[in-house]
């Protein structure tokens, strides 16, 4: 053992050379002790649908919805994977716009 008195200044510390510092192992916390992030449910309109069946009329409507629930209701990104899953054989579609509302 050494006895140091540089670091602690009047009181002499006794240290072990290479002494290694062992920490308890900490596990996590029991599942009942937090609470999982779970999303919200994501609710598909049947008018998405209907206006990506106007764009697609080849694909069914279930596997329309399964493509939109994947992009959790975004339906320009379902756009996308359907023209990536049909090869892009269609021209790339245009979403009807948003009609304006009217002024008071």
């Amino acid at each position: 053992a050494v006895v140091s008195t540089q670091s602690t200044g009047t009181m002499p510390m006794m240290t072990v050379p290479y002494q290694r510092i062992h920490y308890p192992y900490v596990q996590a916390a029991p599942a009942q002790f937090y609470t999982p992030v779970v999303p919200p449910p994501v609710v598909i309109r049947d008018q998405d649908i209907d206006t990506i069946k106007d764009m697609f009329p080849d694909v069914d409507k279930e596997v329309i919805r399964t493509v939109l629930e994947s992009k959790r209701g975004n339906v320009e990104g379902a756009v996308a994977d359907l023209l990536q899953m049909t090869g892009d054989q269609a021209a790339p579609p245009t979403l009807p716009s948003q009609p304006t509302p009217p002024a008071p």
